[in-house]
């Protein structure tokens, strides 16, 4: 089923029937070239509202699959940084990363990366602040930040917004070649 929710000026399309039972966020903002229209039409799904509350809950509880998946863990530790890659086998000799992330043992700071069935970027956590970020997994744009009482923020600076989706596009690849 698809959702759509409008926050201000932005249209949240949510299609909630994707592999492994992930949502799957659609961000999409008036500046582009995208329509409510063309949301559903590319989704092919049926729409509905979503409220702010849901939406909120929907994302926290699709970050919790992911984090709580059970996975076969590989750690590498270089100088004082600890590597970390999870995955599950898929069968036929072939695994999946489900996350993948680097921390300064020392002080505890550094970044996480989760997965989806894809491989691409659903999430990023900031381990030194907590601060956990979900993307688009059509196109990889920032949707929200993951906020206390499972709510989201929405709203980012195009400087903050940038750099996370650049991220997000490197999804971890510096963490994962340390374990080929």
């Amino acid at each position: 089923m698809l959702r759509l929710l409008t926050l201000g000026s932005l249209l949240v399309a949510i299609a909630s029937t994707v592999p492994s039972a992930i949502a799957q966020p659609i961000a999409i903002s008036p500046n582009t070239a995208h329509t409510k229209q063309q949301a559903i039409a590319e989704a092919t799904i049926e729409p509905a509202i979503f409220s702010p509350a849901e939406l909120g809950e929907s994302f926290h509880r699709n970050f919790e699959k992911i984090e709580k998946q059970p996975c076969n863990e590989k750690l590498k530790t270089e100088k004082s940084v600890r590597y970390r890659i999870c995955t599950v086998n898929q069968g036929n000799g072939k695994t999946r990363i489900v996350s993948a992330s680097e921390a300064n043992i020392e002080v505890g700071d550094g970044m996480g990366y989760w997965f989806t069935e894809t491989g691409k970027v659903y999430a990023i956590r900031f381990f030194h602040s907590g601060q956990t970020f979900i993307f688009g997994l059509k196109n990889g744009s920032l949707l929200a930040e993951l906020i206390e009482k499972r709510r989201v923020n929405m709203d980012f600076k195009d400087a903050q917004k940038k750099a996370l989706e650049k991220s997000a596009r490197e999804g971890g690849k510096s963490i994962i070649q340390r374990f080929k």
